[in-house]
């Protein structure tokens, strides 16, 4: 994690166009979560899909 700091900073700092910190960021964020937490993130549409794949599973 403090890795990615590091880099996301010299990047917005060095290369403020560039969209690597933005997914960094989001990166960073993905780290501290559970699959299911990442689907909802990335895909909340996709929910309902998974509950047929893996069958019901806790709503949070």
């Amino acid at each position: 994690m403090q890795m990615l700091e590091l880099v996301c900073r010299y990047m917005e700092r060095h290369e403020p166009s560039n969209p690597a910190p933005l997914f960094i960021r989001r990166a960073q964020r993905l780290i501290q979560m559970n699959f299911v937490e990442i689907v909802k993130d990335l895909m909340p549409d996709s929910l309902g899909q998974l509950e047929k794949l893996a069958g019901e599973f806790e709503k949070t």
